[in-house]
């Protein structure tokens, strides 16, 4: 059904760390992959290691993620693990490793400094790739489980991390219909693409905020336009969102050859910050002299505030009460010379896409 509907798929395997039994079991596993069409898998370690006496980072249990990239390899699977060793690199040999976890991701917002993810680009994301699963728009988690707590962001903050990390996987980490009332700030997520030709880290203090541009990488999208599903009339399915953006095709027209169209110059700038609230004034000088260009511009709404009333992190200048929700979208053209002011809420931030006109 979902090849019919040009949606490709990926397959979680747990293995609940018991790596003796995965690896027992892997060989079958990627050949029902292959068989089923599948190209991509999500490796999970969750628990205490199996053989006991063995850590998720000692040496026998490193030599096992190597063995599940490397074997995936081998069937052309790409890899995304959670709760493995944090990657140094080696990406490079196996570029199948498209993501790693290994960060404290989405799902500790409830219980770290709200600045933790401005320092991740300058260490964990050194590395390698990184599945932080972004795009929680409903960060109050007591709506969700009665003991749950609220998570520090807003919306905008949450857009922004899809540009100030890297990852060739992204997620859209919530519910279906927590996004539903936010449509209009989705429309980022569709739009951001997620492999990059250049990237420019504009401004940054670790631990504070950082504001990031990046360029899409061409031939990605015209390599995943190539490789859309095929329907049950032999047609090419729907490429994606990026790439329609890039090209600026008509979000209705779901049959569209690439070839004969020339990219749109296009960019994206996110930007994130901790519990303070701030403005940046973000200089556009990265654009082409003398064109004119449309900006799309994500910001948190004057009453946003992601950090929750009973955080630790409340000062006597935190004035605004918790409210993650607000966010303001405006369009604006801007050209070599344009210098963005833009205000970030506390725990909050902004994204922004640019496409020449």
């Amino acid at each position: 059904y979902a090849h019919e509907k040009g949606i490709r798929l990926i397959m979680h395997h747990e293995s609940s760390a018991s790596t003796v039994n995965y690896e027992r079991w892997m060989e079958q596993a990627y050949t029902l992959m292959n068989q089923y069409g599948y190209d991509a898998v999500k490796g999970g370690y969750v628990g205490t290691i199996i053989p006991f006496g063995e850590g998720h980072y000692s040496q026998p249990i490193n030599n096992h993620y190597h063995y599940a990239i490397v074997e995936a390899a081998k069937h052309h699977i790409m890899v995304n693990s959670h709760e493995a060793v944090r990657p140094t690199g080696l990406c490079r040999t196996w570029p199948n490793m498209i993501g790693n976890e290994s960060a404290m991701g989405t799902e500790f917002r409830d219980r770290i400094h709200p600045g933790h993810t401005s320092i991740l680009p300058f260490t964990r994301l050194q590395g390698g790739p990184m599945d932080y699963t972004p795009g929680i728009f409903e960060p109050d988690m007591g709506k969700i489980v009665p003991w749950g707590k609220k998570m520090s962001h807003t919306i905008c903050n949450q857009l922004g991390l899809y540009v100030t990390f890297y990852s060739p996987l992204q997620m859209a980490a919530d519910f279906p219909e927590h996004y539903e009332p936010y449509m209009d700030a989705f429309q980022f997520i569709k739009d951001v693409a997620v492999d990059w030709d250049t990237s420019i880290y504009i401004m940054a203090e670790p631990g504070d905020y950082i504001v990031t541009a990046r360029k899409p990488k061409i031939s990605t999208l015209n390599k995943a336009a190539e490789g859309v599903g095929t329907l049950s009339d032999g047609k090419k399915g729907v490429i994606s969102n990026a790439t329609r953006f890039v090209y600026a095709i008509d979000n209705d027209s779901t049959i569209q050859p690439i070839n004969n169209i020339t990219p749109r110059d296009v960019w994206y700038i996110g930007g994130i910050t901790d519990e303070t609230a701030r403005e940046v004034s973000v200089k556009m000088d990265f654009l082409r002299p003398g064109v004119k260009y449309e900006a799309i511009i994500y910001a948190d709404a004057p009453d946003a505030c992601g950090l929750p009333d009973d955080s630790e992190y409340r000062t006597a200048d935190s004035k605004l009460t918790y409210n993650p929700y607000a966010y303001t979208i405006t369009k604006k053209v801007v050209t070599s010379k344009t210098v963005l002011k833009l205000k970030m809420a506390s725990c909050g931030g902004f994204a922004v896409s640019i496409r020449e006109k």
